[in-house]
């Protein structure tokens, strides 16, 4: 089948049309990676140090009061078997026992430290919108989705980029769209309608995907957390919760202490 003779002015419409779409995938990449790299990392950062704190306080004392049980436990079954329990050991014996606990509760401290650490150390409005303009622009000239013909240098800037993106380095991100000026920020298109149409095509797929994805993490945790965190109403009845849970926690572990008081002293 013979190629029908297009117009130039129907060709530029199209390769216009491309350009277009090409933007529109590139101003998608960015936010895809902006939910990812920074709304969802934020959100998890005020969830930990609001209601995560609390959490914290709530399993701390969880793990106390099971290492409490345990250790009566097995003081009574020994008591039971008419042998007199040593202390430290059964002590020893619960500590490995609880060693799993004992890590998620670190691991949980450790998140509530570094959430602090983030939202101490965040980007102005005017910085962030910055950052996000130029990843924008770089992902344009280098992300593989757009620009399939890639050299080795060019993709290893754009490992640069992402990397630069992920941590917020906005210097880096300025040192990198120099590097690359010289990159165009459209592809050669091609002069064929069929090629051109079937370019306006895959962008226009990468566009719907684009936008699934995005609905998707919008509705998933934690972006699905990032309304909740507005209505301090929400944040309130989370604390109030964890509050009554460490209350409850904090009288089992009372009358554990005392019990074990009690039989430290009749020994």
């Amino acid at each position: 089948m013979t190629d029908s003779i297009i117009s130039s002015p129907q060709i530029e419409e199209l390769k216009q049309h491309c350009g277009l779409l090409r933007d529109e995938v590139a101003t998608l990449l960015a936010e895809h990676d902006h939910l990812i790299g920074t709304v969802g990392p934020n959100v998890v950062a005020i969830y930990a140090t609001t209601i995560g704190v609390k959490e914290y306080e709530a399993l701390s004392l969880d793990v106390e009061v099971r290492r409490l049980k345990a250790t009566i436990e097995k003081v009574q079954a020994i008591e039971n078997q008419g042998k007199m329990p040593n202390l430290e050991q059964i002590e020893a014996a619960v500590e490995d026992e609880l060693q799993e606990w004992k890590a998620k509760v670190d691991k949980m401290l450790d998140e509530i430290t570094a959430s602090q650490k983030r939202l101490n150390n965040q980007m102005t409005g005017e910085e962030s919108a910055e950052l996000q303009k130029l990843y924008h622009s770089l992902a344009k000239k280098l992300h593989p989705d757009l620009n399939p013909g890639l050299t080795d240098k060019q993709k290893l800037l754009w490992q640069r980029v992402q990397h630069a993106y992920a941590t917020g380095n906005l210097p880096e991100m300025r040192a990198l769209s120099l590097l690359v000026d010289d990159i165009p920020d459209e592809l050669d298109m091609p002069n064929q309608v069929e090629q051109l149409e079937k370019r306006c095509a895959d962008l226009r797929a990468q566009v719907d995907s684009l936008l699934q994805k995005i609905a998707d993490i919008k509705i998933q945790p934690p972006l699905s957390l990032k309304d909740k965190l507005d209505d301090p109403e929400w944040v309130e009845q989370q604390i109030a919760a964890c509050k009554a849970k460490i209350t409850m926690l904090s009288e089992q572990k009372n009358n554990l202490e005392a019990w074990l008081s009690i039989w430290k002293h009749k020994k």
